[in-house]
């Protein structure tokens, strides 16, 4: 999940950058920072959910 969620997030980035409609620089950081912030709260759960099964199977 979290390899296909990265392959979506290049494609929007490459998307942003090829289209000139993105000219205004402040819309392009907001998105930019919600996808940070996307990717940063499901790879936290990610490794939550990692840590959980270890300990579990431990």
């Amino acid at each position: 999940m979290l390899i296909s969620r990265g392959v979506f997030d290049l494609n929007d980035f490459i998307r942003l950058k090829v289209f000139s409609s993105y000219n205004n620089i402040h819309d392009k950081i907001l998105y930019l920072y919600r996808k940070f912030l996307d990717l940063l709260d499901l790879t936290d759960n990610t490794f939550e959910k990692i840590v959980k099964s270890n300990y579990i199977e431990c």
